[in-house]
């Protein structure tokens, strides 16, 4: 369910002419409208704390426009070579 939240949110950061860093500033809040809505609904099994983890990148013309949260990772390769990499934002990221 959050995984389709946030997805499902980043998608219409062009329509409301959002860049993804602002969208995606404001999945968390929206994960907690959703769990509201289910327990004022009577929803009898709902998470508390919805939690999931993204990457959501954007190209428009040569520029690239990424965000990233949890153990997503981006990679940017040319040539067969990584040219970048997104920060380590796990502890299993960290550790390796």
């Amino acid at each position: 369910v959050a995984s389709n939240l946030a997805v499902t949110h980043l998608q219409g950061a062009g329509r409301r002419g959002e860049s993804l860093l602002e969208s995606a500033k404001q999945i968390p809040s929206r994960l907690e409208a959703h769990v509201a809505e289910q327990v004022n609904a009577g929803a009898s099994a709902v998470a508390d704390d919805m939690n999931t983890t993204l990457l959501a990148a954007r190209i428009k013309g040569d520029s690239l426009e990424a965000v990233w949260a949890g153990d997503s990772k981006l990679l940017i390769g040319r040539s067969g070579k990584i040219q970048y990499e997104t920060p380590a934002d796990s502890i299993t990221d960290q550790m390796v």
